[in-house]
């Protein structure tokens, strides 16, 4: 009986020995395999939309455009796509978000441009900038040669009769005005028989219309009020201090000076 009680403690050792080996060696018994999940198909792209458009200067320059201004996006997910203006002012940003997005111009020598825009689709949108404000002078000298033809001051439907440039009876000055403020004109001659005087219009077309403009003072400098995002013409006239039509030529010279 003693040898049967030891025989089995001798085995009942041998067994933990052997299990105890095989576990350490990393054969023990092995978890069921799992399936491994099926590959998902990646996600479809986003749609993406396109801004495109032109930068030019604000009226009565529109048909100017500007140059190599850069055009960005300063607030969406978007947020620093930009592009730069080619020669004809246009530009095109592609592959925007569709949502809200906020744009802005900016170009040396003109005030910066901002637009929100909305991107349900493709969009095309238009800039214009005003130029910053500068008081502008300008400098002519110029001839006024006149004939018995010429009208006088005492004609002014004859005067006004006469398109630009066909009438050498008086001399036109076009300027374009992007800012309000104060035009200064400044009439100079050396003929004493006859006395240049100065109107101010408003231009359509690089042609007066409708009657003259108020400027201020009866003799040189003169002064009157210009505003923004339109054209103006400055005219010279001539007449004799006498009243008869003016004859011969005059020569004058005009210095003007008025917001850019």
């Amino acid at each position: 009986m003693r040898s049967h009680n030891r025989f089995s403690s001798g085995l009942q050792l041998l067994l933990g020995i052997a299990l105890t080996s095989i576990v350490s060696c990393g054969h023990g018994p092995t978890a069921p395999t799992q399936p491994s999940p099926a590959p998902q198909p990646p996600p479809p792209p986003a749609q993406t939309w396109t801004i495109s458009g032109t930068v030019s200067e604000t009226a009565p320059t529109t048909s100017t455009p500007i140059v190599g201004a850069k055009v960005f996006v300063y607030d969406s997910p978007d947020i620093g796509r930009s592009a730069i203006t080619d020669s004809n002012g246009a530009f095109q940003i592609a592959g925007l978000l569709p949502g809200s997005l906020a744009l802005s111009v900016q170009a040396a020598g003109y005030v910066e441009g901002k637009q929100a825009v909305t991107l349900p689709e493709n969009q095309t949108v238009k800039f214009e900038l005003d130029p910053v404000f500068q008081m502008v002078t300008t400098t002519l000298n110029e001839s006024l040669v006149g004939g018995a033809s010429c009208p006088g001051y005492w004609d002014y439907m004859k005067v006004m009769a006469n398109p630009l440039g066909t009438n050498q009876c008086f001399v036109d000055y076009l300027f374009n005005v992007h800012h309000d403020g104060t035009l200064t004109a400044q009439l100079t001659w050396t003929d004493r028989d006859s006395s240049p005087f100065l109107e101010l219009y408003r231009a359509v077309g690089g042609q007066a219309s409708g009657d003259p403009l108020p400027l201020v003072g009866e003799a040189s400098p003169f002064r009157g009020d210009v505003y923004a995002h339109r054209q103006y013409l400055l005219r010279v006239h001539r007449f004799s201090l006498d009243g008869s039509s003016p004859v011969g030529t005059t020569s004058f010279g005009l210095t003007q000076t008025h917001p850019n």
